[in-house]
């Protein structure tokens, strides 16, 4: 099987869904294809040739599992899910290439020592680039004036000092581990490396309503054409004449994204892509069914791949086709296109100086009346959409809006008896992403419950549940295994010890409500206890002794991103502390948001138990 064949196949894989018939549901579909599979296994054993006998198994195991992946993306998604545009960040700055100025000018380097075994280097970036990057880090500088290379994996025998590539949540950084007590003293004062960003004439947006199918729209004569809006999947077609910039290798780089919303305008997350056209489908659904008729055919069909691709590519080579997969029902869709006909390539070189985040220790005999903030200077102003979109909705629910706001899950769990493992059903309430969550956490936001029902109907007769077996998580419990319990933002129970079959629960729950005020200061008539500095906002907790958030806009009227928090003590490690937040950017108003009170209200909900759906969607499965 030749490389081109894999990657080809591989592009195309997720439309393919083409090959099988429409009519049947995707379980039916997925149980074909099993049958399908057990019989090539079994043509597939019959081979004597091991060798040739390997490539079919190869070649089919990967054709399977290729198909698999196409039907479950043609299953219509069951819950829809949003995701941020990532594109959004082309609204903050002029042009692509102020964008990357501003990236490189915004990296900066933290140092955190509180392990005491070792040091660790935190990369700060003000924002991931739409467009490609490299980073290449190689050493740090010493105050020692010493330095050390970058290595990639740490050595087991620690007879120097390192510096060791970490990716800790995806956050880039590096560890610093010394060899012994001594050499410790030897603390970093640089990073050396550099970034290079591959800067595009332009990115071009293309918007599309779901009407507008079949359509074709032009910018700096790239053509895109809306193909195909169904449910929950999209297809579209790019023309693109434009030769590529000879500086920029464009193999590994995503040159179209397409991205959709709902009837609600938000953008849907996508959960698969692909490209490949309709004339490619159809040369592969014959390859595919010739090798699933007569494995030994392998390998006279991957002799013929390359040339079948050199004379497609030298047919097609201004045409691209792409698909893309959503979770959730397209109503719009949005498509960016990156135009490299002229591309520019920014690079920087690098000697990052190494930053303390933490305050200043003082003196012995300092007057000072707490201890003094680092000051860390940023070159680069970014902007937080999340917090702008936060914002955007009122901070807290009144208690009329928890019916509809809260949102419910239902799930399968396991519980241990001496008898063995048997099953609970779990009613999971989430509450909605607001400004109240960072006042009052899911911890504090349940108070458990007052009152709970089950019923064989809407409307019908009530179960009989006995109270000792019912456990409202109020403290008051005195049963041995609850056949109903609440756990915080959960309700758990167990079917097998209903009396009848339970087809609805209706309760009360008590829901802690946040009340929220806000203030907007200026920052040269702020109250005592805020305090301004640069890129700094401080927060004395003696003066300000509310739960409070902060969001500094500058100039422009828009968010700043936050770059970190850190919070030190006044001089006694046991009191109110110096709260202090670095921003990309410098505030010019505060928003200010303080928690002045809660209150318990009651949250009625009425849901429909689907284990017993659930658990025939397994057994179809």
């Amino acid at each position: 099987m030749t490389k081109n064949f894999l990657l080809t196949l591989l592009a195309i894989s997720i439309t393919s869904a083409i090959f099988t018939s429409c009519t049947k549901s995707v379980d039916e579909k997925l149980e074909d294809l099993k049958k399908e599979k057990l019989a090539f296994e079994k043509k597939v054993a019959a081979i004597k040739n091991d060798s040739l006998k390997q490539q079919a198994k190869k070649f089919g195991g990967m054709l399977f599992w290729f198909r698999e992946i196409d039907l479950e993306n043609e299953r219509p998604p069951k819950d829809t899910v949003y995701d941020e545009n990532p594109f959004v960040i082309l609204n903050d700055y002029g042009s692509t290439s102020d964008l990357a100025n501003n990236y490189l000018d915004g990296i900066i380097v933290e140092k955190d020592e509180s392990r005491g075994d070792k040091i660790e280097l935190k990369l700060h970036y003000p924002y991931a680039l739409p467009f490609a990057q490299k980073t290449s880090w190689k050493s740090v500088k010493f105050n020692d004036k010493s330095s050390t290379d970058i290595i990639e994996d740490e050595n087991n025998s620690l007879i120097s000092r390192q510096v060791v590539r970490t990716n800790w949540n995806n956050e880039e950084g590096f560890d610093i581990l010394y060899p012994d007590e001594k050499s410790y003293s030897a603390k970093p004062v640089s990073l050396n490396g550099s970034v290079e960003a591959q800067v595009p004439k332009g990115i071009l947006k293309f918007t599309f309503a779901s009407n507008e199918r079949g359509d074709t729209k032009e910018q700096n004569g790239i053509k895109v054409k809306l193909a195909k809006v169904k449910g929950h999947a999209v297809s579209i077609e790019v023309e693109n004449p434009n030769k590529t910039d000879p500086a920029i290798d464009t193999e590994k780089m995503d040159l179209v994204t397409i991205l959709a919303t709902d009837k609600t305008k938000k953008f849907l997350h996508q959960s698969g892509s692909s490209s490949g056209s309709g004339e490619m489908l159809d040369y592969y659904k014959k390859l595919l069914n010739e090798v699933v008729e007569n494995p030994e055919k392998v390998a006279n069909l991957e002799k013929n791949l390359d040339e079948e691709q050199r004379k497609y590519d030298e047919k097609h080579k201004n045409m691209s086709y792409y698909s893309a997969y959503f979770k959730g029902t397209v109503e719009d869709v949005v498509i960016y296109v990156m135009d490299y006909s002229k591309a520019t390539v920014l690079k920087k070189n690098f000697s990052l100086p190494v930053y303390s985040f933490k305050a200043k220790e003082r003196g012995y005999n300092s007057t000072a009346p707490y201890q003094e903030v680092f000051d860390i200077p940023t070159y680069a102003t970014a902007y937080d959409p999340a917090v702008a979109k936060l914002l955007s909705t009122k901070p807290e629910l009144s208690a009329g809006e928890l019916g509809s706001k809260i949102k419910i899950d239902q799930s399968s769990m396991t519980y241990t008896t001496p008898s063995g493992d048997k099953e609970k059903w779990r009613v999971s309430f989430e509450y909605p992403e607001l400004m109240s969550s960072f006042f009052i956490d899911n911890i504090s936001r349940y108070e458990g419950a007052k009152e709970v029902a089950f019923f064989e109907e809407q409307d019908g007769k009530q179960i009989s549940i006995p109270k000792d077996s019912i456990d409202y998580a109020n403290g008051e419990f005195n049963g041995t295994v609850p056949v109903v319990e609440f756990n915080r933002s959960s309700l758990n129970f167990i079917p097998k010890g209903m009396l009848a079959k339970a087809k609805y629960v209706k309760g009360v729950m008590q829901i802690n409500l946040a009340e929220i005020s806000k203030a907007i200061y200026r920052i040269d008539k702020l109250p005592p206890g805020i305090t301004v500095s640069g890129n700094k906002v401080m927060v004395d907790e003696a003066i300000i002794k509310d739960k409070i958030l902060i969001y500094p806009k500058n100039t422009s009227g828009r968010y700043l991103k936050k770059i970190t928090s850190v919070s030190f003590s006044r001089g006694d490690n046991f009191g109110p502390h110096i709260k202090a937040d670095y921003y990309y950017g410098k505030p010019f108003m505060l928003e200010c948001y303080v928690l002045k009170g809660n209150h318990l209200v009651d949250y009625h909900f009425n849901v429909k138990l689907t284990y017993e759906e659930q658990k025939k969607e397994g057994k179809a499965k």
